[in-house]
């Protein structure tokens, strides 16, 4: 916390401590350090599994709300009717 007579000085404990957290962040997270890791075969056919499973659920929801999704789309692709009149009312007074 800043004292009001400081004048947005930070104190020396604060500036140590901000240091010491930006590198013991360093180290943990960039430095790179062996590890003891191993997916086996039924883990991998687990996570095939489910991206599967959501392809085809993704796939079926889409083929149950068709019909909104496309009406969805084309709402916002939609020109709005005024600006269409206005200009065709443009056009036929000039002729």
């Amino acid at each position: 916390m800043l004292n009001p007579g400081s004048k947005g000085r930070e104190s020396p404990l604060i500036k140590c401590l901000c240091t010491g957290v930006a590198a013991a962040l360093f180290y943990f997270l960039l430095a790179p350090q062996p590890v003891q890791a191993y997916i086996d075969p039924g883990t991998g056919g687990m996570i095939i599994q489910g991206l599967i499973a959501l392809l085809a659920g993704s796939l079926a929801m889409l083929g149950i709300f068709w019909k909104r999704v496309t009406l969805s789309i084309k709402k916002l692709f939609k020109r709005t009717g005024s600006a269409s009149d206005e200009t065709e009312g443009a056009d036929t007074d000039k002729t």
